[in-house]
């Protein structure tokens, strides 16, 4: 009699550690470069609102080189030293987030600080920010607490 085959073993929760640290240089060198065009956006706006600046849009760069690109680097380094706890997908992209909402609030406030006005958004786009990251953080831990319960 045919004996049907045995179903494939369900592919692993973590990706090799090579293709980790791929994922971690290439997430860090694309914060790099949102870094980069934030500085350029900033430069130009700065031409045509007749070199009136803000602080606010002025750091905004700061947010996607900090803590996407320093932080994405870190884990890149803490991997090569054989680091095993990665980043969860879900926790990878809420974190992502974060940086994106922060770095629009900032720009967003930038652009009202040289407007003259004033405007509730700001403060909500950095709380959104800061709720997706906490949302990041915690999904984080339940997937380390998750994998450390399976060993």
């Amino acid at each position: 009699m045919y004996a049907p085959e045995p179903a494939p073993a369900p592919a692993p929760a973590t990706k090799p550690p090579n293709q980790q640290r791929r994922q971690l240089l290439r997430a860090a060198l694309v914060h790099l470069a949102v870094a980069a065009l934030c500085v350029i956006a900033t430069l130009i706006y700065g031409l045509f609102a007749h070199d009136v600046r803000s602080w606010s849009m002025d750091l905004s760069f700061g947010f996607p080189l900090l803590a996407g690109c320093g932080v994405f680097l870190l884990l890149s380094a803490l991997s090569r030293a054989g680091s095993r706890r990665w980043l969860d997908r879900m926790a990878f992209n809420l974190y992502n987030s974060a940086i994106a909402t922060a770095t629009v609030a900032a720009f967003l406030a930038g652009i009202i600080e040289i407007y003259g006005t004033t405007s509730a958004w700001p403060p909500r786009f950095y709380l959104a920010s800061a709720i997706l990251l906490a949302l990041a953080l915690i999904k984080q831990l339940a997937a380390t607490r998750r994998s450390a319960q399976q060993l």
